[in-house]
């Protein structure tokens, strides 16, 4: 899965069909749309501040129609979590902690609750909603992205930020795969060095250098990647069913050696 997902964010994986749709609209077109819309759109206080760039420690080849961008030219929204922790409740509404990223997705089977009181309290920022992407940024647990699945309502705990894409320019499937690349996980390695107590600025997370294809191009990468991941999958449970096959014939083997029955 991990050569699969490489091969998505450098265009390999999606040759053929930019080949096949030679006339689509290029990413770097559609960004420069959409961030010339959001500065005449502006309303807040102050001037307008254009979204930071990307910064690249080094050279990344990417295909013609594909463009360079920050995570903060295709947000929203980027959010930090509340730095405190929470007041636990028995029940109530679930807050996700680092220690739900697992592998592909959010384990919600171990997850911790809090009250509606305390939901609101961390919640003022922005509240999370599905499809927005959380990012793990201190301690163990870093350098994870995962998505918000569909009907779940939950608050942020400690260690995370927030995203919240534009779903004109990228899809939440897509910037996941990216950020859990060895691409930038090689990055979080550079910034983070060998530190007892890892973490990321969110500056510097602000500012990775995220590969973005066409919109169309990526809702192709996704549904290939979700191929590979089906039979990653497959193959994982078929490799599980023969260690555990492997077990049981040892145990049988090291029984008739015992009882001289070998």
């Amino acid at each position: 899965f991990a050569s699969g997902l490489n091969a998505a964010i450098t265009g390999e994986l999606s040759q053929e069909w930019r080949r096949a749709h030679p006339n689509t609209e290029t990413a770097s077109d559609r960004l420069n749309k959409k961030l010339t819309q959001r500065h005449s759109q502006w309303k807040g206080n102050g001037n307008y501040q254009e979204p930071d760039p990307p910064v690249a420690n080094k050279p990344i080849n990417i295909p013609n129609t594909w463009t360079l961008v920050s995570p903060e030219q295709i947000s929203t929204h980027i959010v930090d979590c509340p730095h405190s922790t929470p007041k636990w409740t028995n029940s109530g509404v679930p807050c996700l902690r680092t220690t739900n990223f697992k592998a592909g997705f959010l384990d919600l089977e171990s997850v911790q609750f809090v009250s509606e009181e305390t939901y609101k309290e961390r919640i003022m920022r922005l509240e999370p909603k599905p499809g927005d992407v959380l990012y793990s940024r201190e301690g163990g647990i870093l350098g994870i992205a995962r998505i918000i699945p569909k009907n779940l309502r939950a608050c942020l705990g400690q260690r995370m930020m927030q995203f919240r894409l534009d779903d004109n320019l990228a899809l939440p499937e897509y910037f996941t795969g990216v950020l859990n690349s060895t691409s930038i996980l090689s990055e979080v390695q550079r910034l983070t060095g060998g530190a007892a107590s890892p973490h990321l600025n969110i500056r510097d997370i602000r500012t990775f250098p995220i590969p973005l294809p066409p919109i169309a191009e990526q809702h192709y990468i996704v549904a290939k990647l979700d191929t590979i991941s089906a039979e990653t999958q497959r193959l994982e449970s078929i490799y599980q069913q023969k260690l555990a096959a492997l077990e049981e014939l040892k145990k049988s083997l090291l029984h008739q050696a015992f009882t001289g029955a070998l």
